[in-house]
């Protein structure tokens, strides 16, 4: 009797070890799962709020590029250039010549956009293709060459340092 009587609290203790072990492994199990879920809910803000920035930055280069008035194309262009790579700039700076931009001025040309659609085409640690959506309104003292017209543009950005830059902007026909 007494040799059962001291055998079963080594039985008890085996069994209260045995369920100490067995939560012990399933609260570990429990926090590595939360852990790897929470890891890649951050991953996936990470990448969203980088989609985000992509998208801003190439719709704000859209708007700074296509956004001009013939009598202060220096500062709009410096404005623009701000948003892109030195390919990009040398791209866009060779696109309307000195003498063009005195005709313009002459006629009060002034060109206004804005991007109504934009997306991310593909995306990879430091480089990104987005498509932007942009309308542009041109306007002059001659009315008769007033426009509005929408363009789909292939831009390739980017990342240089903690920013995003246009590397090259084309338009897409």
């Amino acid at each position: 009797m007494v040799a059962r009587f001291l055998a079963a609290p080594r039985r008890i203790s085996a069994v209260l070890v045995l369920v100490l072990i067995a939560l012990l492994v399933a609260g570990t199990f429990v926090f590595l799962n939360k852990r790897a879920s929470t890891i890649a809910d951050n991953q996936q803000q990470t990448a969203a709020s980088v989609r985000e920035t992509i998208l801003s930055r190439a719709s704000e280069a859209t708007v700074k590029a296509y956004t001009v008035t013939a009598v202060t194309h220096a500062a709009d262009n410096a404005a623009a250039e701000q948003f892109m790579t030195s390919k990009m700039q040398a791209k866009y700076t060779n696109q309307v010549t000195a003498a063009q931009w005195q005709t313009l001025a002459a006629g009060g040309a002034k060109q206004t956009s804005k991007v109504v659609a934009d997306g991310v085409i593909s995306m990879t640690k430091n480089t990104a293709h987005v498509f932007v959506l942009v309308v542009v309104t041109t306007t002059a003292k001659d009315t008769s060459s007033n426009s509005v017209v929408a363009y789909r543009l292939n831009v390739d950005m980017v990342e240089h340092g903690s920013s995003w830059l246009v590397d090259d902007m084309n338009v897409v026909l």
